[in-house]
C-alpha cells in the first residue's frame, strides 16, 4: 500500500501503531477525524512510522491528538515533504530533532498547546516553503537564522508569545510572499531589511509593541502587495510616509490604533485597487484628502478618532461602491453632504462627535446657521460652546480608551465582507470534487478548447466557477502559466475576480467569481447560437495597437448586471505594452456590438 487516505470519516479512538508495518506507504492522510491519543506521552504511532522509509506525506490535522512530539520525529523518512499536525492538542516542546527533516516543504503544527522555544537549526529547512507555528504558547525570540531558509514563501507565527525584535534577516528571504507576525510581543522598530523582500503579497504585523516611525523604504518594498497590509495596534509614531502611494495593487490597508500624526497624504489616491482603508485611532490632522474620491473601488473607510479638520470633501459623494464610512470624533466643520452617496441618510452616524458639523434635517440640535434658530444672547452662546468643548473632550477620552484598550481586537479587524476576499482559500483536490459533486455534468457551465467550466459551492457556501484546464500540448500549459501571471498582477472591477487556484502535475484549476446572470450573449440573444463578434482595439502607444477578437459570450454579468471580462482573454491583454484599465458600460456594449470599438486605457 502506497496511499492511506481516510480523511473526513469521523474515525475515533487511537491511531494504531501497526501503521509502522506499512513499509511501502508514501502518503498517510487521516485529517479531519476524531482521533485521540494519551496526554503527556510521545505519540506512539509517530514513533512507529519511523519504519516507513518511503513516507512523503503525513496529514493528521483537525483531530484530538493530545500527546507529545517524540524526539524520534527526526528519524522519519528522509523523503518526507509534508508534515501537518495542525489543530490538535499536542503539548510539550518542539523537539530539536525535527530540524533533521531537511526535505520538508510544508510544516504545520499550528493551533496546539506547544510551549517552550523555537528549536535552533531552522536554517536546515532549506527546502521549506510554508511554516505555520501559530496559535501556540511558544516564547522567546525569532532567530536571525530564519533568514537562511531560502525557499520560505509563507511564515505564520501569529498568536504566540514571541518577543524581541523582528529579525532583519527576513530581508534575505527573496521568495517570501506572506508574513504573519500578528498578536505577539515584538518590540522595536520595523526592520528596514524587509525592503529587500521583492515578492511580498500580504503582511500582518499588527497587535505587537512596535514603535518608531514607519520607514518609507518599507512602504516602497510593498509595491507588489496584492492583498493587505495591517500594522495596527502598535505604538508607531510620526507621519504616514508618502511612499504608501507605491502600494498600487493592495486591496486593504489597516494602520489603525497607533500614534501617527501629520496629514493624510493625498498620494493615497495612487492606490487604485484599494477597497478597505482604516486610519482610525491615531492623531492625524488637517483635511480629509479630496483625492480619496478617486479610489473608485473603495468599499470601507474608517478615519474616526483623529484630529481631522475642514469640510467633508465633495468628491466622496460620488463614490459608487462605498459601504462603510466613519469619520466620528474629529474636528470636521461645515454641512454634512446630502447629495450622491450621502443622500439616503445611510451614513448619518458616521459624523458623530464633530461639533462643528451641521445637519438641519437629521440633527436639529446642530442645525446649519442659515436654517436653524439663532441663539438669544452671547452669554448663552458662550456657555453652550464651552459645554460642547468639555463634552467633546470627555467623549474622546472615554471612547479612545474603550476602543484602543478594552474592546477586543476583532472590533477593528477587517470586516467580514473583505476578509473572505483577501485571504484566498487553499483548496484540496477533494474539496474541488465535493464542490462540483464529482465534476458532475449537471454542474457543467461551458466547454471550450482550453477546458471546461463547472459551477461549484465551496465549503463556506461561496458559489464559484471552477475552470478545469485541458492540457494536451505544451502550448496550453504555457498559456495557463501566462494567465496565472496576469491574474496575479491585474485587478479591476471589470475583470472577473479570482478566488483561488489549484495545481498538480496532471490537474490545473482556476476558481473564479461566479456570474449569477450568465453571459452577455444569453441576455442579447436568448434563442440564437450566432456569435456576433466585436473587435476591440486597445491603443497603447501610437501608432501601435493591440487587437483581439471576442464575442458577447466573453462578457459575464454579475448579480447587479455589472459587466466583467472572462478570464480567458487576460493572456491576450498581456500583449499590451502596459496594464490596461478601463470601464465597460452595459449601454455602450449594447450600442457597439457588431461594430469596431475602442477601449481607452486609463
Amino acid at each position: 500500500m502506497e496511499l492511506l487516505d481516510l480523511r473526513k470519516n469521523q474515525l475515533s479512538g487511537t491511531v494504531p501503531t501497526e501503521l509502522g508495518s506499512l513499509v511501502l506507504v508514501k502518503k498517510i492522510i487521516l485529517e479531519q477525524n476524531q482521533l485521540v491519543s494519551s496526554s503527556n506521552i510521545p505519540l506512539p504511532f509517530l514513533i512507529a512510522l519511523t519504519n516507513c522509509s518511503h513516507l512523503e506525506f503525513i496529514k493528521m490535522s483537525h483531530n484530538h491528538l493530545s500527546g507529545v512530539l517524540p524526539r524520534s520525529i527526526g528519524h522519519l523518512s528522509s523523503k518526507l515533504s509534508i508534515l501537518d499536525f495542525g489543530n490538535n492538542q499536542i503539548r510539550g516542546n518542539i523537539p530539536q530533532q525535527i530540524t533533521n527533516l531537511t526535505n520538508l516543504t510544508y510544516l504545520n503544527i499550528s493551533n496546539n498547546l506547544l510551549s517552550g522555544y523555537l528549536p535552533s537549526g531552522l536554517k536546515r529547512f532549506y527546502k521549506l516553503e510554508r511554516l505555520d507555528l501559530s496559535g501556540n504558547n511558544i516564547g522567546g525570540g525569532l532567530q536571525e537564522e530564519i533568514g537562511k531558509m531560502k525557499s520560505l514563501g509563507e511564515l505564520e507565527v501569529s498568536w504566540t508569545n514571541l518577543s524581541g525584535t523582528i529579525p532583519g534577516s527576513l530581508g534575505r528571504l527573496q521568495q517570501l510572499r506572506r508574513l504573519f507576525l500578528h498578536h505577539n510581543y515584538f518590540s522595536g522598530e520595523i526592520p528596514s531589511g524587509l525592503q529587500k523582500c521583492p515578492n511580498l503579497e500580504l503582511v500582518d504585523i499588527s497587535h505587537n509593541h512596535l514603535s518608531g516611525n514607519i520607514p518609507g523604504e518599507f512602504m516602497t518594498s510593498l509595491k507588489g502587495l496584492q492583498f493587505y497590509l495591517t500594522i495596527s495596534w502598535n505604538f508607531l509614531q510620526g507621519p504616514l510616509p508618502v511612499e504608501i502611494s507605491k502600494i498600487v495593487s493592495a486591496q486593504a490597508i489597516d494602520i489603525s490604533c497607533n500614534k501617527l500624526d501629520g496629514m493624510i497624504p493625498s498620494a493615497l489616491a495612487n492606490c487604485l485597487a484599494l477597497e478597505y482603508l482604516n486610519l482610525s485611532n491615531n492623531a492625524f490632522e488637517g483635511p480629509i484628502p479630496d483625492a480619496l474620491g478617486k479610489l473608485k473601488n473603495l468599499e470601507s473607510v474608517n478615519l474616526s478618532f483623529n484630529f481631522l479638520s475642514g469640510t467633508i470633501p465633495t468628491s466622496l459623494t460620488n463614490m459608487k461602491v462605498l459601504r462603510y464610512f466613519n469619520a466620528c470624533f474629529n474636528n470636521l466643520t461645515g454641512e454634512v453632504p446630502k447629495v450622491g452617496l450621502f443622500s439616503n441618510n445611510k451614513f448619518n452616524e458616521s459624523f458623530m462627535g464633530n461639533n462643528g458639523l451641521c445637519d438641519t434635517e437629521n440633527l436639529p440640535e446642530h442645525a446649519c446657521p442659515n436654517q436653524g434658530k439663532k441663539l438669544k444672547s452671547p452669554l448663552t452662546k458662550t456657555m453652550l460652546s464651552a459645554a460642547g468643548v468639555i463634552a467633546f473632550l470627555l467623549c474622546i477620552s472615554i471612547f479612545g480608551i474603550l476602543c484602543c484598550r478594552k474592546y477586543s481586537p476583532s472590533q477593528f479587524d477587517l470586516p467580514d465582507f473583505m476578509f473572505g476576499r483577501l485571504r484566498y482559500p487553499r483548496l484540496t483536490y477533494q474539496e474541488l470534487v465535493n464542490a462540483t459533486n464529482g465534476f458532475n455534468e449537471t454542474n457543467l457551465l461551458r466547454v471550450g478548447c482550453f477546458g471546461s467550466v463547472f459551477k461549484g459551492i465551496l465549503r463556506d457556501g461561496m458559489l464559484v466557477a471552477i475552470k478545469v484546464l485541458n492540457f494536451q500540448n505544451e502550448e496550453l500549459e504555457n498559456s495557463f502559466k501566462r494567465e496565472c501571471k496576469i491574474l496575479a498582477r491585474t485587478r479591476h472591477r471589470n475583470l472577473v475576480r479570482v478566488i483561488s487556484a489549484y495545481s498538480d502535475l496532471n490537474f490545473k484549476v482556476l476558481i473564479l467569481q461566479f456570474a449569477t446572470n450568465g453571459s452577455l450573449e444569453k441576455l442579447l440573444y436568448p434563442e440564437s447560437n450566432e456569435e456576433d463578434r466585436c473587435e476591440f482595439r486597445c491603443p497603447v502607444r501610437e501608432p501601435a495597437t493591440l487587437t483581439f477578437d471576442t464575442n458577447s459570450s466573453s462578457f459575464m454579468l454579475l448579480r447587479d448586471f455589472h459587466t466583467v471580462l472572462r478570464s480567458s482573454h487576460f493572456a491576450e491583454l498581456a500583449a499590451c505594452w502596459q496594464i490596461l484599465w478601463w470601464s465597460m458600460r452595459k449601454e455602450n456594449l449594447l450600442k457597439n456590438l457588431g461594430k469596431s470599438s475602442q477601449i481607452s486605457g486609463q
